[in-house]
């Protein structure tokens, strides 16, 4: 999963930020969406196990009731 990062092995590039999303990265395999200051910059993160069968879901959006866990 090191080199799982936007731009390689079929993973798009970082897209543009828009008026709710200020990033989406994908880097050593981990996901990270980080919502505009309209969501108070909370973000969401997806992090694969060591064989990418699951994900653990985290970030500051699962403490500030935005999503679930």
């Amino acid at each position: 999963v090191d080199e799982l990062s936007n731009g390689a092995h079929g993973i798009p590039s970082m897209p543009n930020p828009t008026r709710n999303l200020a990033s989406l990265a994908v880097e050593n395999g981990v996901i990270t969406a980080t919502a505009s200051a309209l969501a108070a910059g909370a973000t969401y993160i997806l992090k694969p196990n060591a064989d990418g069968s699951t994900w653990t879901v985290g970030g500051t959006c699962v403490k500030l009731g935005y999503c679930n866990a």
